[in-house]
């Protein structure tokens, strides 16, 4: 069952925000877009299919972290296609083992155009390139990149230089596109919820410094882990680049409530985030 406040409370959001924010002229229509972790090795794709696809509100996209291998995706797929009432597609990488990135995009609202993975974002054979894949969004025409993402994880020296490396890249890379970018997943950068991310990993300031930074965070207004771990710490984002950062967007981060965080080898350990764009003409 979709929680309604979940519904309501994005939506005022969103309102909220196209009443402060610069609003690109002429039509718009809505997309939305969900990031989720499903913790591959620790996690049943059915389970997740049931407990966290078919209790969501259908999204346009969605990007996977975390994918043990196609079937999975494959099962998450048909899971979309049952609940949402249209037709879904799905893009899996090459890179990460048994710990893959993959794309879900309903064929009905988008035009796929084609996907690559960033490999200077990589930053080690063993590590997961992010994944990109470009889009038409058929309701206003508008063309832009989807990137899903898993950053590395780890804290000591040689790990935290590794996973700066990649948003460094990453944030280079942004800063040369001419099409809007939206790019979600699990960037590892431990934004601390109780001191209003006062606490962070560098990583983060290396994609959003105002100076340097090529992205900005789609903050959602109500803050919660999006990890189960013991960390007070949001490691799953939406980040935008270029021309969308004008788009009106609102985000919130799905399942706060504590019992999501059973963390049984069903279930996933991390909360997925959504965003909802309003999409104007190119």
């Amino acid at each position: 069952m979709v929680s309604s406040w979940q519904v309501v409370g994005v939506g005022l959001a969103l309102l909220l925000f196209q009443g402060c924010a610069p609003r690109p002229a002429g039509p718009m229509d809505q997309l939305t877009v969900v990031g989720f972790n499903v913790e591959s090795g620790d996690a049943d794709p059915q389970a997740l299919a049931k407990t966290v696809i078919q209790a969501t509100a259908p999204a346009n996209l969605w990007g996977f972290s975390e994918l043990q291998s196609g079937g999975w995706l494959r099962i998450l797929e048909d899971a979309s296609e049952a609940h949402g009432g249209s037709n879904y597609t799905g893009i899996i990488g090459n890179t990460g083992g048994e710990d893959r990135l993959g794309i879900l995009y309903d064929t009905q609202r988008l035009d796929y155009r084609g996907h690559f993975e960033l490999l200077t974002a990589q930053a080690g054979r063993a590590n997961r390139a992010p994944l990109v894949a470009e889009f038409v969004f058929k309701p206003t025409g508008q063309r832009f990149l989807f990137v899903v993402t898993h950053l590395y994880r780890g804290l000591g020296s040689r790990r935290q230089d590794t996973r700066w490396r990649q948003a460094e890249a990453l944030n280079t890379w942004a800063r040369n596109q001419s099409l809007p970018v939206i790019a979600v997943g699990d960037f590892n950068f431990d934004w601390e919820v109780k001191s209003r991310g006062q606490l962070r990993d560098r990583g983060f300031d290396i994609l959003t410094d105002p100076r340097e930074g090529a992205f900005r965070w789609v903050k959602p207004e109500f803050l919660v882990k999006t990890t189960c771990s013991e960390f007070d710490s949001i490691l799953d984002f939406v980040f935008v680049a270029g021309p969308s950062q004008t788009w009106p967007a609102a985000a919130d981060i799905l399942f706060p409530e504590d019992a999501y965080c059973g963390d049984t080898p069903q279930s996933s350990d991390h909360r997925p985030v959504r965003a909802v764009f309003q999409v104007p003409k190119p």
